[in-house]
């Protein structure tokens, strides 16, 4: 039944983002089209600037459609009308969310990838290659000065962005699912729990900074002997700033997580 759910998930996302990825390569085909007319005349300015604006404009909006598309999945199905049938499914509450997470995630790659190729197709490839050029001559800097590091490093990379978008999904599934407690105006308390949540970060951030700058003494030492170790080994520090960071938004999100289980599970009350 996952499997269905996952099928019928990546089906939905991509009707509702196929329009968005097909205009977003027909502009790229049109400013592509264009530049085989160039000349010096005002109106190919004119021309090609607008194409480039309107191709430059598509590829904002098609990186937030995907975005939008995710959290109207995720409201849609579960809070209004559409989730008497999503409740009916012998499926359960922790299996809607990380089905929705995982198309989620993977519709905003997918959504990179048109937009790499929307790219492709305006410069015919040339600004990719040269791109990919300077990426892999950076890259065969860093492995000639740290090695299989390098590769770490990439791995690492590329699991950050990852997390960060996963972490932003739960973040807000959290906040629509906190809207859904109150009786009105469900969507401006989804809004309220956003914020809320900035500010209390703020308060979280600001509480941080006056302990630290009271444990002067205790942090100093503990620096001193952080830097003697980074010292001689650079890349382990490295590494465990990286994983420390990660683990951390891995918390916070399963917080997320929990709390949208719970009001689906325990308080969900659809429109």
């Amino acid at each position: 039944m996952v499997r269905k759910l996952l099928k019928h998930e990546t089906l939905a996302f991509g009707r509702s983002m196929l329009p968005m990825w097909v205009i977003l390569l027909g502009m790229s085909v049109f400013a592509r089209i264009v530049q085989f007319f160039e000349s010096d005349s005002t109106v190919y300015d004119i021309v090609r600037g607008s194409a480039f604006t309107v191709f430059g404009i598509s590829v904002a909006v098609c990186l937030v459609m995907t975005v939008v598309v995710c959290i109207k999945r995720f409201y849609v199905n579960m809070f209004t009308g559409e989730g008497y049938l999503t409740m009916t499914l012998p499926v359960t509450a922790e299996q809607h969310i990380f089905s929705k997470l995982l198309i989620s995630v993977a519709g905003f790659v997918a959504s990179i990838i048109v937009v790499l190729v929307a790219l492709c197709i305006t410069s015919l490839g040339e600004v990719l290659v040269e791109v990919f050029k300077a990426i892999g001559y950076l890259f065969d800097k860093m492995y000639q000065q740290i090695g299989f590091h390098s590769v770490v490093f990439i791995i690492e990379f590329i699991i950050i962005l990852l997390v960060l978008a996963a972490y932003q999904m739960l973040l807000f599934y959290g906040c629509i699912s906190v809207g859904q407690l109150a009786r009105k105006n469900r969507v401006l308390a989804a809004f309220g729990a956003y914020f809320a949540l900035y500010v209390i970060e703020q308060i979280l951030g600001t509480i941080m900074v006056i302990f630290v700058s009271l444990q002067m003494n205790w942090l100093t030492s503990l620096f001193e002997k952080l830097e003697l170790y980074a010292i001689k080994h650079p890349y382990v520090v490295a590494h465990g700033g990286i994983w420390i960071g990660i683990g951390l938004y891995v918390v916070i999100g399963a917080v997320f997580f929990f709390v949208s289980r719970y009001i689906i599970k325990n308080r969900l009350n659809l429109e």
